[in-house]
Order: C-alpha cells, then sequence, then structure tokens
C-alpha cells in the first residue's frame, strides 16, 4: 500500500501512474500530479488475454516513459505470459495489498 500511496502522491518524472480496474472506476481520488484522462475498454471476458491487450493499448497510447499500472491481485494479472511482457515494454505492475480473512 505504501508504494501506490507513494506513487500518487509522487508521480514519477519517468513516466505515467495508471490505475486498473476491470468493474470500471469506482471509487476515483482525486491526487496531485498530472493526469484526469480515462480509458476504458468493453469486453465479454476478463481473461488475462484481455488485460494483456489492454496493457498493449495503454503502452501505444504513451510509447514514452514507463507505466506504472495499479491493479489489484486478480489471478489473471499475475499471468506469466503478462509479466514477461510487461518487462522489456517498460511497464511495472504494481498490485494493490491483498486482504486475509478474519
Amino acid at each position: 500500500m505504501v508504494r501506490i500511496l507513494d506513487l500518487y502522491d509522487h508521480p514519477p518524472a519517468d513516466g505515467r501512474v495508471i490505475c486498473a480496474d476491470e468493474f470500471g472506476p469506482l471509487n476515483l481520488q482525486p491526487r496531485p500530479g498530472r493526469g484526469g484522462q480515462m480509458f476504458y475498454r468493453f469486453r465479454n471476458r476478463k481473461r488475462w488475454r484481455e488485460f494483456l491487450g489492454f496493457l498493449k493499448q495503454l503502452r501505444d497510447s504513451f510509447p514514452a516513459g514507463k507505466l506504472y499500472v495499479v491493479c489489484d491481485n486478480y489471478e489473471p494479472h499475475k499471468k506469466a505470459d503478462v509479466i514477461e511482457w510487461c518487462r522489456p515494454n517498460g511497464v511495472e505492475l504494481v498490485f494493490t495489498p491483498a486482504t486475509r480473512p478474519g
């Protein structure tokens, strides 16, 4: 959580911080820094292939600089194919903290 809050409060000069959520902008909070754009895609499924396609679309939209993509711990986000694509393409996935029952 500390990493995410730091990215929000001190956006890195070498890239952009982007939040991704399959369910839409449920709880947008204003933060300092550049921003205000919203990108969305409607898909019938939420598999790793769709998520990777979304990351590729973001990379095409922002070709310069690193992308810090804040996302939850949904299993398709952690698929090896996704992680392997991110590294050489300047995308860092920053996962929200997992909650533990009890």
